[in-house]
């Protein structure tokens, strides 16, 4: 499933799962319907975890794989031209940076922080 396939069918469990969640408050449930209500709930609450972790990873997935080709062309520049090596260096810096963010976020989401 694609990212923005996952984002939307994140977006629709959360606002079902914040419906059902309001539902379950209601007084009037029998205790039969307030069972099938909060086990709705567990399973929204399960699918939207899941959706979510999987979002998490195709985006270390893509912030890794950015990390990595800004590494490469900042070693281009700064092999380039006097001139381009300063900026060669920005972008190294900016490499580190995102890839830094990927371990940090894929760090998180396995030891379930996220």
């Amino acid at each position: 499933m694609a990212n923005t396939e996952r984002l939307n069918a994140l977006r629709k469990v959360t606002l079902a799962r914040e419906e059902v969640g309001k539902t379950r408050t209601n007084p009037d449930l029998t205790d039969t319907q307030r069972n099938l209500v909060n086990d709705t709930y567990t399973a929204l609450l399960d699918t939207e975890s899941t959706l979510l972790h999987e979002v998490l990873q195709d985006e270390i997935v893509a912030l890794t794989s950015h990390a990595d080709a800004l590494a490469k062309l900042a070693s281009r520049l700064q092999r380039s031209t006097e001139s381009l090596k300063k900026l060669g260096a920005t972008v190294k810096t900016v490499a580190n940076v995102i890839g830094v963010l990927a371990e940090i976020i894929a760090k998180a989401v396995s030891v379930g922080l996220l």
